[in-house]
């Protein structure tokens, strides 16, 4: 017959057995088990990556659109015209935020919604500013805020011609 001393010793070494056997058979099961579901959720994102990647460019194009409405006035807000709204809808997708060329869109955009200044949007806008280099952006930036200015070589130094100079040309 069994003594209650057995049933004892017997129960407190139940957890160690139980213990000895997960750590000899059952743990590297598990482990690798694990890293088999840790890949399979790797591999899932990589697959939808793509989408992630969409939804990304269209929250950037939602916001550089919401710039774009927050430059015109309420009351003359009206909807672009396709042919000039799907092109820098594409374009801005890409572009950074801090950029001089997506300014550039952005202000287009901005034309082609406002009732008043839709004239000054043209479809044929869009394909000259693709053509341009950010510090080429800035550059004629610059060159159009400053008033006119010749700059001509003499004796291999550059000087500017005053007004009175250019007159005489």
């Amino acid at each position: 017959m069994v003594t209650p001393d057995q049933i004892s010793d017997l129960a407190r070494a139940v957890p160690e057995v139980a213990r000895l056997a997960y750590i000899d058979a059952a743990a590297p099961g598990l482990k690798q088990a694990g890293k088999i579901g840790e890949d399979l959720l790797k591999t899932l994102r990589l697959i939808l990556f793509p989408l992630q990647y969409a939804a990304v460019l269209q929250d950037r194009l939602e916001g550089y659109i919401d710039q774009a409405i927050r430059q015109v006035p309420h009351e003359r807000l009206i909807a672009p015209i396709d042919s000039i709204l799907l092109p820098i809808a594409e374009r801005l997708r890409f572009q950074e935020g801090e950029n001089p060329i997506t300014e550039m869109y952005i202000n287009l955009l901005a034309r082609a919604m406002d009732g008043e200044r839709v004239g000054e949007a043209h479809p044929a806008f869009i394909s000259v500013i693709s053509q341009l280099a950010p510090d080429e952006v800035v550059l004629l930036r610059e060159i159009s805020r400053r008033e006119y200015t010749a700059i001509i070589q003499i004796d291999q130094r550059w000087e500017p011609l005053s007004r009175g100079d250019i007159e005489m040309l």
